[in-house]
């Protein structure tokens, strides 16, 4: 059952503005006579009484000042109030003129209208800002339980979404101030609320001083490059981020819980979108027998689970980790009943159990995903990285020719590009060995090659293709390339980037 907030009845907040006319007059006169009772006898009180209703509750209706929500009270509430104010004082002097002038009663002299305008005005004001001031107080203290969060955008949208966000009685959310990347909006304030800079020692002074929890990107196009050190910065200060709907899409249909989503990938990559072609994927997957190298691994085994969506008849999974594999294995059992899975323990590096392998279950398809990738550790164990990352890689592909392979699929690693360590170089050996022996292939059987499609006739002449995936081995995330390899960090989890 959802909480209704309270709102006061119009009829009250109209009876409420003829009461402090009433006493704004009232008070007015006192000033006049210098808080003299005894003169109140020489004006007719009763008439003026009648008088100040009459014309405030025209005004009122006229200007409807008595409709607005009082703690939502805006700059054009209080221009109105501030209008009704202004026309009743020339009111009260027109009617002043037209009693001297009929009866020589002096009701309004000019001193009490211009006192009474300021006191009118004050007191319609007052008592409005307070129960907003009232209502942002406890909707930003009242609350113990509520997360604390800071909005990314000191701008419009920024300001948008904060509004939004106090006015929903019944969240959960609190905004402690914004960040902007802009230095010189740096150390201002906005609504109210302090603006800081976007850097790690401004969060860290958020998250000790006002225990930030929560990041809102409210920015519709941010910079790729600040968002992604800002991200980063967030998650090592344990720190949610979130990014809010675009404006245009729920400011008329209201604020809700809903418009906050998780950032996703797309929001970080400096790039369009890549979107591959499921259907093709699956038609060449569906039935097949598929070899997953380095099946445990953090890279393979989610291979290992997307694959088993495409419906092969087989999956065999490869790897020296006995443990993991085990795990994978029952993993996969349950998950994927209707494809039968294989566990087999194997180094890739020995050439005569890696070819039984093929010998017995002649895979159709290879995901090459076994490698070492620890980039320190390798500096310390060169020769390992050779023998596995090169040798092993070079066995594979000559064992997937020799057994009529229909396509050979291999993780390759942003570390290759110009590299600088062990680990990328490696892999970038292991890379140029696959290109040439891929062109050796296609002049040995004189096939020719379409630019955007590596073919390996010796694997299944003529429809044998070689497809390169690229993966960053720090963030495990891959993307699949045709010809060249593409090498662009992906900063994001697994599961969707090999789907």
């Amino acid at each position: 059952m959802t909480k209704r907030s309270w709102i006061t009845p119009s009829w009250l907040i109209l009876l409420l503005d003829l009461g402090c006319s009433i006493v704004a007059m009232s008070l007015s006169f006192l000033l006049r006579l210098n808080f003299n009772i005894e003169d109140f006898g020489r004006y007719p009180m009763q008439d003026i009484v009648i008088v100040v209703v009459s014309v405030n509750l025209l005004l009122s209706l006229l200007f409807r000042t008595y409709t607005g929500i009082v703690r939502y009270t805006s700059m054009a509430d209080i221009g109105r109030i501030s209008c009704v104010s202004l026309i009743s004082a020339v009111i009260y002097y027109y009617i002043n003129v037209a009693a001297v002038a009929y009866t020589t009663e002096n009701m309004f002299p000019l001193s009490v209208i211009a006192i009474n305008f300021f006191i009118n005005t004050c007191f319609l004001l007052s008592y409005r800002l307070f129960v907003k001031w009232a209502f942002r107080y406890y909707s930003r203290y009242g609350v113990i339980n509520k997360t604390k969060a800071v909005i990314y955008n000191a701008g419009r949208s920024g300001l948008v979404v904060r509004k939004a966000i106090n006015e929903d009685q019944t969240g959960s959310i609190r905004i402690a101030g914004f960040l902007d990347d802009k230095l010189t909006r740096a150390g201002k304030r906005l609504d109210g609320l302090p603006i800081f800079a976007t850097s790690r020692r401004s969060l860290e002074k958020l998250v000790k001083q006002e225990k930030i929890k929560l990041l809102i990107v409210a920015d519709e196009t941010p910079d790729t490059q600040i968002l992604n050190e800002l991200v980063d910065n967030c998650f090592s200060l344990n720190i949610k981020v979130q990014k809010v709907l675009p404006v245009d899409k729920w400011i008329n249909a209201g604020w809700s819980p809903a418009k906050l989503q998780d950032i996703k990938i797309e929001d970080l990559l400096d790039r369009s979108v890549i979107n591959i072609n499921n259907e093709q994927v699956s038609r060449e997957n569906k039935g097949k027998s598929i070899l997953v190298t380095g099946a445990a691994g953090s890279i393979g085994s989610e291979l290992v689970r997307q694959l088993a969506k495409l419906e092969p008849s087989v999956i065999l999974l490869c790897d020296k980790a006995e443990s993991p594999l085990h795990e994978l294995e029952l993993e996969m059992a349950e998950l994927s009943p209707a494809t039968t899975i294989v566990p087999y323990i194997a180094n890739i590096c020995d050439r005569t159990r890696m070819q039984q392998l093929f010998e017995v279950y002649e895979p159709s398809v290879v995901y090459h995903a076994a490698a070492y990738k620890h980039v320190p550790m390798m500096e310390k164990n060169p020769s390992v990285a050779v023998l596995n990352n090169v040798l092993g890689t070079k066995m594979l592909a000559e064992l997937s020719v020799e057994f009529g392979v229909e396509k050979f699929v291999m993780i390759s690693t942003d570390k290759a590009v110009n590299p600088t360590n062990v680990m990328g170089a490696s892999k970038r050996i292991a890379e140029i060995f696959t290109q040439s022996y891929n062109t050796h292939v296609n002049r040995q059987y004189k096939s020719p090659v379409p630019d955007t499609i590596r073919r390996l006739p010796g694997l299944s002449p003529p429809d044998s293709e070689m497809y390169w995936v690229r993966t960053d081995p720090l963030s495990h995330a891959s993307n699949i390339n045709w010809r060249r390899v593409a090498r662009l960090p992906l900063p994001t989890r697994i599961s969707p980037a090999i789907s």
